[in-house]
């Protein structure tokens, strides 16, 4: 028959809907092999206005933020406000982040929920 894989898409979602209830700032989360993560969370406010050195996450967390997704609103055809998602691109150490930026982090679960702990005060 040539089946390759098996899709099971309401496991999928389950798994993405647990991460969301058990990660406030959860939007999205993909589980990697051996505990990894790749998770889209809402910027925490205590970063806002800081940059990627200021906050170390890769000494202090052992994790990594990949890339910023920016929301910015436009108007759809029937003149409704929509926000309309793009992603930044690579990050330098001089990035300053923005109110509304969404951020993609790649670490373990643990310390991706450190991470978000430590500035949620």
């Amino acid at each position: 028959m040539g089946i390759l894989e098996i899709h099971k898409p309401e496991k999928e979602y389950a798994f993405e809907l647990a991460h969301r209830i058990n990660v406030r700032e959860a939007l999205k989360s993909m589980d990697l092999p051996g505990d990894f993560e790749i998770m889209e969370v809402r910027i925490p406010q205590s970063i806002v206005g800081l940059t990627l050195k200021d906050i170390d996450i890769k000494n202090k967390f052992e994790a990594h933020i990949v890339t910023v997704i920016k929301q910015t609103p436009t108007k759809n055809i029937f003149g409704n406000k929509i926000m309309n998602a793009q992603v930044f691109g690579i990050l330098h150490s001089n990035y300053v982040f923005e109110e509304d930026d969404i951020l993609l982090i790649f670490g373990k679960i643990k310390n991706i929920n450190r991470f978000l702990e430590y500035h949620k005060r």
